[in-house]
């Protein structure tokens, strides 16, 4: 019986072989976006000018983006760039907690806009932006005392 079962579906494999042997050949020389090395970045400065904390070329993802001050008298202002597209300036005030940066989805001027969530989170909160060429996160002191405001960064880099 196993033998007439493997008969009658026979033609259907060999159907979708040929599919699948179709569709690899138009898409065999197309690049493929597989996800990259997982990056991290820490950076402190207590410049009042902005100081470049991270630029990277390539196409990837911004993951997650936080920052504190050392102060609680301190400002703490964050530029970020994507493939040349300056988003508005971030800035925070008095807090030595890091504060997530996350993506506002229901406010889309131009871009997403941006919104700060205080930790500790319940859950991951990740950012959901891909960058097409370069990323860049440039990062100053803007006001209060002479101490270092922090930033770190997650990121992905594509591989094609």
């Amino acid at each position: 019986m196993s033998n007439t079962f493997n008969v009658s579906v026979k033609p259907e494999v060999d159907s979708i072989l040929t599919k699948v042997t179709s569709i690899m050949a138009k898409t065999e020389d197309l690049p493929q976006n597989v996800r990259g090395k997982f990056h991290t970045a820490w950076f402190s400065t207590s410049s009042n000018i902005f100081v470049e904390a991270l630029n990277v070329s390539g196409h990837g993802k911004l993951l997650f983006l936080a920052f504190k001050v050392l102060n609680l008298g301190d400002t703490v202002e964050i530029r970020l760039t994507t493939d040349g597209f300056e988003w508005y300036l971030i800035f925070h005030t008095g807090d030595i907690v890091y504060q997530n940066i996350l993506p506002d989805c229901n406010l889309i001027v131009a871009g997403a806009m941006l919104k700060l969530v205080p930790e500790p989170q319940p859950q991951p909160l990740l950012f959901d932006v891909e960058f097409s060429t370069s990323l860049k996160i440039e990062l100053r002191r803007s006001a209060g005392t002479f101490d270092a405001v922090v930033c770190k960064v997650y990121y992905q880099l594509d591989e094609f």
